[in-house]
Formats: C-alpha cells, sequence, structure tokens
C-alpha cells in the first residue's frame, strides 16, 4: 500500500522475520531504517530482536508512531495520505520512543514501576557506543523517574545485554531455509528452553501448562519432570536434577547443560518467551497445512465451509502475532 501510495523504499516484514541477513541486504543501499510496527515495541520481545540487530549493524534507527488509534499504515493511507506523510515526518529516534512508551505504560512515581521502566530502558542505553550519548540517557532517565545519577549508573552496570553473536537468530518459521525442516527448527527451539531451564530453573515459571501441548513429547515429559521435581526440591539445580530419569534424559541433559554454559550468556526470560512465541508460530502453520490438506480431499460442502472458516481462523491469529 505504501508503495502505491508513491512511498517508495518501503517494504512489508514480520517483527519476527528481521533478520540479519535482510539487514546485509538494506546496509548495501541505507544506514538508515524508518521502522513502523503495530504492536507495544518496548515490549515486544522479538520486535526488540530485530532492532537490536539492527542497531548492532549500525543502523540509524527512527520509528513511525502511527498506533495510538489502532490503525495501520495501509488504514492510514486509505484514509489520507497526507498523515501517513505526516507520521513518516515525524519520526522519533529510537530511544525517545522507549522512552515515551515505556513511561506512558508504567507508572514511575511507583517502586515497581520504575523498576519495570529500567528494565526496558536500561539495556537500551547500555547498547549506545557513544560515552557521551549514553550520560545524555542516563541524566534523563535520572530526571524523569527522580532517582540520581549515581542509582542509575550502578543498576545500568549490573544490567546484562543479549550477545547479538551469540542469539537464536530469528528465522521466520514459515521460509525455515533449505538446509532446515520445520521440525528440525522446533527441535532447535526446544532444546534452547530446556538449556535455559538447565541453567536457571526459576526460568520453569515461563513455561505454563498450556505450552506443553507445543513440545514433542519427550520434551514435554521432561519438562514436566523437572517442574515435579523443581516443586519437592525448590531451585537447587542440583537437587532438581538428581530426580530426573538418568538414563532415559541422561545423554540430551548433559549436551544440552554444555550448550547453555557456552551458548547462553543471558538470563533468559526474553529468550524463551521467543522461543515459545516461535514454537507457537509452528503449531499454527502445521495447523494450516494440516487443513489445506483437508479441504483438498473433501467432497462434502458443509464440512469444507468448516475447514475454510478454522483455516480462517487461524491464519488471522497468525497474522496477529507477526
Amino acid at each position: 500500500m505504501c508503495q502505491q501510495a508513491g512511498f517508495e523504499n518501503t517494504v512489508a516484514v514480520s517483527g519476527t522475520a528481521l533478520t540479519s541477513r535482510h539487514l546485509n541486504t538494506l546496509k548495501r543501499y541505507t544506514d538508515n531504517l524508518l521502522l513502523s510496527f503495530d504492536m507495544d515495541v518496548a515490549g515486544d520481545t522479538a520486535t526488540k530482536r530485530g532492532i537490536n540487530l539492527a542497531e548492532s549493524q549500525g543502523f540509524n534507527i527512527k520509528i513511525i508512531d502511527t498506533y495510538s488509534g489502532a490503525k495501520d499504515p495501509a488504514e492510514i493511507i486509505l484514509e489520507n495520505p497526507e498523515n501517513w506523510d505526516k507520521s513518516v515526518k515525524n519520526a522519533r529516534t529510537i530511544m525517545d520512543f522507549y522512552f515515551d512508551s515505556t513511561f506512558a505504560k508504567f507508572d514511575k512515581k511507583d517502586p515497581k514501576g520504575k523498576k519495570e521502566i529500567g528494565k526496558i530502558i536500561l539495556p537500551a542505553i547500555k547498547r549506545l557506543q557513544n560515552k557521551i550519548e549514553q550520560s545524555h540517557w542516563i541524566q534523563k532517565l535520572s530526571e524523569k523517574l527522580g532517582v540520581s545519577q549515581d542509582s542509575v549508573l550502578e543498576e545500568l552496570k549490573s544490567t546484562k545485554i543479549e550477545n547479538i553473536s551469540q542469539s537464536l537468530d530469528t528465522v521466520p518459521v514459515q521460509t525455515v531455509g533449505r538446509n532446515m525442516s520445520v521440525e528440525g527448527r522446533k527441535k532447535l527451539l526446544e532444546d534452547k528452553i530446556v538449556s535455559l531451564v538447565l541453567k536457571n530453573p526459576e526460568n520453569l515459571n515461563l513455561i505454563e501448562e498450556a505450552h506443553h501441548c507445543l513440545f514433542c513429547d519427550k520434551t514435554k515429559s521432561l519438562i514436566e519432570n523437572i517442574k515435579a521435581s523443581a516443586s519437592k526440591r525448590g531451585n537447587d539445580p542440583e537437587a532438581i536434577f538428581a530426580d530426573i530419569p538418568k538414563d532415559e534424559y541422561k545423554e540430551l541433559l548433559d549436551m544440552l547443560a554444555l550448550k547453555a554454559e557456552i551458548n547462553y550468556d543471558e538470563d533468559g526470560l526474553d529468550e524463551i518467551q521467543l522461543c515459545i512465541s516461535q514454537l507457537k508460530d509452528i503449531e499454527l502453520i502445521n495447523r494450516m497445512n494440516e487443513l489445506s490438506g483437508a479441504l483438498k480431499g473433501e467432497s462434502d460442502e458443509q464440512k469444507k465451509g468448516e475447514i475454510i472458516e478454522e483455516f480462517t481462523k487461524k491464519a488471522k491469529e497468525l497474522h496477529q502475532k507477526i
């Protein structure tokens, strides 16, 4: 729609599909990216990942904020292309956007709100390469929260930022690549989740019972075993895994524990949430493929209608996620 309305050099991309390969291609043509997302960028893991990748490659990033009225670019352009042009011209720097959206979401006067604001903004400040620029945003955060700069600096020192080079690449599940099947991608995601649980058993709290159906039988059984042990033993890793059947899981656990120590420096919260989100995508796509196959072999018109209705529902659900 942007191209049709005369706004060139635009592309539609899923937040979960913005990969380093895409950015390498874009880098040949420009150092500037204007991003527009129909979601809470500051709180959305997959979208933050794309932004972090772009920052790590030296892009100048601005955010086009158009969603206070819950409208996407196509809707805005259909109403009046000039409104979209105005939104593009008023795009904010990524740091301004993080500040504005985060402070609008949390109560800066409440201690818990201050903490949540810091959890989102401090990693963004720490990723800044220029110390003068860092100092500017530290001062601004201090003033807006009503706390000393020394307090902000202390928290900044302990703030961990993700090592992009070691991150799980955010390849969209729809196009997992010639060298990896959907099942291979699913196994990679499951292994990473278990590895991060091995690194920190508290990450088990991120895996809800409703998520169990997303895993293969072996991983599901392992997670259920770990949860059962954790409910009795607390969060002591050695005590928890002492209860796990060694003959069934020893080789897998040893391999994943080693992978966790070598590859994963992060605390796991964002990573596990992202992995679960992508497992949900795989589940949706697999179900849509099943429905598509069922439709081809169905002759009953009523059943065809039911299949189409479910397929449409799943497609909308997938579209809303991305």
